[in-house]
């Protein structure tokens, strides 16, 4: 690639400038926003065949001799940070006969768990935590016999039946 591929041959730099003062001139007129963001769209549309060959012929422009800067770096890989991105604690609404009573921070239920496993659980944990101590452990919302337990919302709310 010389350096006079780029003006003589692709007309795209043009239309680029054309749509820059274009873009100007409705900066200054101070018009809405979706009109002022159509050429900023245009020259997307405009530059994206074209910005890797310009930004390869800068490359050889500045580094002379060396390959180019597309072959030459490596595609990332995957490590196991994911895992780290995860949430590690869910919100859970405690109900008390169908109102909700309060709010707590769970950890998440282990995968598998269903049923009567997964409502102990749940049920374990919330009386784990500082507010299902001592609010669900005693006063008018005492849960720690109730006629029933009731697991919904993909276990994010505990409906206790007293």
């Amino acid at each position: 690639m010389n350096d006079r591929s780029i003006p003589r041959f692709n007309p795209a730099p043009e239309q680029v400038g054309m749509h820059e003062d274009d873009m100007s001139y409705k900066d200054k007129l101070d018009q809405k926003a979706f009109e002022a963001r159509q050429p900023e769209e245009a020259n997307d549309g405009v530059m994206h065949p074209i910005i890797e060959k310009v930004v390869e012929y800068c490359w050889s422009l500045l580094h002379p001799g060396t390959r180019s800067i597309f072959t030459s770096a490596a595609f990332p890989t995957a490590d196991d940070t994911a895992a780290l991105l995860q949430p590690r604690k869910q919100t859970c609404a405690i109900q008390v006969n169908g109102k909700v009573r309060g709010v707590v921070q769970i950890p998440k239920p282990p995968a598998g768990l269903a049923g009567d496993a997964l409502r102990d659980w749940m049920v374990a944990e919330v009386f784990k935590t500082e507010e299902g101590q001592t609010k669900f452990s005693s006063g008018p919302w005492d849960v720690r016999s109730p006629k029933r337990v009731i697991v919904a919302r993909g276990a994010k709310t505990v409906n206790f039946v007293v």
